[in-house]
């Protein structure tokens, strides 16, 4: 699962959207770098990193695996056009399932998304993905939702982003209330990106005013658009 987050001017919102359906996400589907895209609009209480989430799934053993697949056909794009400024990227992370559950949520009457993450700003000295999930409580909401759950550490050696996904059929209010309880309301803040072709890289922001460190931050998102 490719991790995308994306927040672009809001005078440019529109243009935003009908890139991704009608031209980035095509383009990367049909050269194969993906097989599906979901995108969703953050909804949920707290600071969200970004307005938009992409995930975006695809079929690899391994990252090295993906990425030599993917930057020779991006460039590609780009060298045709296909990839300028409007991406907005804040952050983007290449994960792998933890559960067995591959692929994007499904999508049809399910469009509340939530999320839970680790704290990204210190992934590397995050606890293994199975102990942060239990100690998050995330057990009863599986349970109850089902679930998929990703990791940047598939091979569970510890340190790690996590990230996990719940969908629900539900009013948006009955979604807050329902996670009301569980980490801290909001996507996580991450750490400084580059940009996948080096173009430029995020300014490095006052860390006085970032929120405090949380075991868990819980999010909701509307989804948006689905491809195929």
């Amino acid at each position: 699962m490719f991790v995308v987050q994306g927040d672009p001017p809001h005078a440019r919102e529109a243009e935003y959207h009908q890139w991704y359906d009608t031209v980035h996400g095509p383009d990367a589907l049909n050269n194969g770098s993906f097989q599906e895209v979901c995108r969703y609009r953050a909804v949920g209480l707290g600071q969200a990193k970004a307005r938009f989430l992409a995930l975006w799934r695809g079929d690899y053993a391994n990252e090295a695996a993906a990425w030599g697949y993917i930057r020779p056909h991006a460039e590609k794009i780009r060298n045709a056009g296909g990839l300028n400024d409007i991406a907005s990227v804040t952050f983007a992370l290449m994960m792998f399932s933890a559960d067995g559950e591959g692929g994007c949520p499904a999508t049809k009457g399910m469009p509340i998304l939530t999320t839970v993450q680790n704290d990204w700003r210190h992934a590397q000295r995050a606890m293994s993905a199975e102990a942060w999930w239990d100690a998050s409580g995330l057990n009863r909401f599986a349970e109850e939702l089902g679930s998929r759950f990703y990791t940047s550490d598939p091979a569970g050696k510890g340190a790690g982003y996590h990230l996990a996904l719940f969908e629900q059929p539900d009013p948006i209010g009955d979604v807050i209330a329902r996670w009301k309880d569980v980490g801290t309301p909001g996507s996580s803040p991450t750490p400084p990106y580059q940009l996948m072709f080096n173009q430029s890289e995020n300014d490095a922001k006052d860390g006085s005013n970032e929120p405090a460190v949380a075991n868990a931050w819980t999010m909701h998102w509307q989804l948006i658009s689905s491809l195929p």
